[in-house]
Order: C-alpha cells, then sequence, then structure tokens
C-alpha cells in the first residue's frame, strides 16, 4: 500500500513536470567522474562487477541511490554486477507521456523475451537462453496469457511471467514495475530456485535484477543492477560470476531493446 501510494504521488507530480523540465544527458550525467564519462564516450556503456551491490562503482552515486537502497536492503549476495546504458531518443520531441506509455506497454511485451541470447562462458558462443516467455496470473494459474497493453500508466504494477530457461530450467519471475515523473522502476527477482544439471544454485527469490529508467530530453538512460546469492563452485567461481554476469546482459540487452522500439 505504501509502495503505491509513493508512486501514484510520484505520477501525479509528473504529469504537471512534463517533457520541458526532462534536463539533457550531459547534464544528467554530471555525477560520473571524467574517467567514467569517457568510459560511457568510448565503450557505449559502463559494466562493473562484485560480490556485493554495495561495492559496485555506481550504485550509490546516481540519482537511483534511494531506489536501490530500498530494494537490496537485508538482501546477500554472493556475485553482483552493474550496467549503465544511455540510449539515442528519436522520439525526443513527443510529449513525456506519449514516451512513457510507449515505453511501459514495451516493457509489458514480456513473450518478446523469447529467443534472447547471451554469451556462452562454458562454450565461447552465442546461445539461446530463453526458449519460451509469456505472462501469466500467478504461479499456481500457469495458463499462458498475452502481453498487456495499457492506455494509461498505473502508478504500479506487479506481473509473473513464466521462462523456460535453456540453462537453469523452468520457472517463474516476478516483475514489478513502479511509474516515476520520468521514468521506471524495475524489479526482477526468481520466483522458484534455479538449478543448473539438478544442482540448486541460486534459491528462490535470491537472484534480483533492477533497472532505473530514467527518460532525459534527448535520451533514455538504463542503469541496472544484479545481485544473487549463489552456492559455491569450488574451482568454477570465476565462470559462475561471469555467466551471471552474462546473464544480465542479456535481460538488460532486452531492456533496451524494447525501449529503442519505442523510439524509432
Amino acid at each position: 500500500m505504501k509502495k503505491t501510494l509513493v508512486a501514484i504521488l510520484s505520477l501525479t507530480a509528473g504529469l504537471a513536470w512534463g517533457q520541458a523540465n526532462l534536463p539533457d544527458s550531459q547534464t544528467w550525467l554530471n555525477f560520473l567522474s571524467d574517467s567514467d564519462r569517457a568510459t560511457l564516450a568510448q565503450k557505449g556503456e559502463i559494466l562493473d562487477s562484485a560480490y556485493h551491490v554495495s561495492a559496485l562503482d555506481l550504485y550509490s552515486a546516481g540519482p537511483w541511490a534511494l531506489n536501490e537502497a530500498q530494494a537490496w536492503q537485508g538482501r546477500t549476495t554472493t556475485v553482483s554486477a552493474e550496467l549503465l546504458t544511455v540510449l539515442n531518443a528519436p522520439d525526443a520531441d513527443k510529449p513525456l507521456s506519449e514516451r512513457l506509455l510507449s515505453a511501459f506497454n514495451a516493457m509489458n511485451a514480456v513473450s518478446t523475451m523469447k529467443g534472447t541470447t547471451y554469451w556462452s562462458t562454458m562454450r565461447k558462443d552465442w546461445e539461446t537462453l530463453i526458449l519460451d516467455s509469456y505472462r501469466v496470473s500467478a504461479p499456481e494459474k500457469a495458463d499462458r496469457l498475452p502481453d498487456a497493453h495499457f492506455t494509461s500508466i498505473p502508478p504500479y504494477l506487479k506481473m509473473v511471467v513464466f521462462q523456460k530457461d535453456n540453462k537453469l530450467g523452468d520457472g517463474f519471475t516476478s516483475i514489478e514495475i513502479t511509474s516515476q515523473p520520468d521514468g521506471f522502476f524495475v524489479t526482477m527477482k526468481n520466483v522458484d530456485p534455479m538449478t543448473y544439471f539438478f544442482v540448486p544454485l541460486v534459491g528462490a527469490g535470491d537472484f534480483q535484477m533492477t533497472f532505473s529508467i530514467t527518460f532525459l530530453k534527448d535520451k533514455i538512460a538504463v542503469y541496472t543492477v544484479m545481485g544473487a546469492k549463489t552456492i559455491q563452485f569450488f574451482g568454477l567461481e570465476h565462470t559462475k560470476d561471469k555467466s551471471f554476469r552474462n546473464r544480465m546482459m542479456a535481460l538488460a540487452g532486452w531492456f533496451t531493446r524494447q525501449l529503442k522500439g519505442t523510439s524509432s
């Protein structure tokens, strides 16, 4: 209830705020160091990894700090990573309300996660990560539902998605989207345990990703954090950690492709 009320107040403020008040990307990125700005300009992204999310370079440095602290409070992780990308927004001349609604519907098109690929650390090649993806009412009511489409943005939305994972088996994922005046804060976590060759790798709810999506005057910024509490694979810790980071990159890639699709 508290989360919904905060979202309603934020969304109401956003309606009065509008496109004209959005900062441009150069102004908004002022929290970055000169070194990070150079990396972003050269590579198009900033990537970092650590054991716990609080040790990530940008976790507490950006405008998302409060939302991230609340989302990760009390969680233990053995592997984490962050990714900052800034996307071109050719639709920047449209009203902010139109941009946000298009993005919200794009994020609800969870069936398009099917076919998402990732870089396999073991095979040294690209592989399909998600073989199927669709919305359901609940884990106990797992009939396939069509992607939801909205004519207005609710302040808060929670949905459950079934995914057939090529690596970690079938399972359900919880996705929560909180609307903000200039974008969205998204939390994604596993409902079921994640297994690897029948070995429990991550407990239920112990894999989480957050996406702080900010609409700027000329760009869309996406800050992604991944954290998981995993069992130890002696001698394979580096490979396991890279695999989870690649998983983050793949899912963050889906979000950015969806957002780019609304800006074309």
